[in-house]
């Protein structure tokens, strides 16, 4: 398997850059988990690191669940996107979105 390098011209899916897809949703006032109903296209990246962006950074939150199991949930970081770690099991990571709808892009990142 080729190495990527990171180019500064290499879009998104193109061949040097380190997001694999640019994966986009339009997601109403809600709590979800990320699994492949609520994200469809997603789990095949997974486990991995990911680049949420939002159309409304002010509205969303990312949380992880602290028991593991998907019981108790505390907010990671500040509002709007980041690079998170997703772990796939569809427990231990949700998006909030507070107000209004919004678009939600996932990047998965390659290693």
């Amino acid at each position: 398997m080729a190495n990527k390098i990171a180019l500064a011209s290499a879009f998104t899916g193109q061949q040097g850059s380190p997001f694999l897809a640019n994966l986009s949703y339009s997601k109403g006032i809600s709590t979800l988990l990320v699994t492949e109903a609520n994200f469809a296209g997603l789990m095949k990246y997974l486990p991995g690191w990911v680049n949420i962006c939002t159309g409304t950074p002010a509205n969303v939150t990312v949380q992880y669940s602290t028991d593991g199991a998907g019981g108790a949930f505390l907010q990671s970081g500040g509002a709007g996107g980041g690079l998170y770690y997703i772990d796939g099991t569809g427990l231990n990571t949700r998006i909030v979105i507070a107000t209004g709808t919004t678009t939600i892009v996932i990047q998965p990142m390659g290693g």
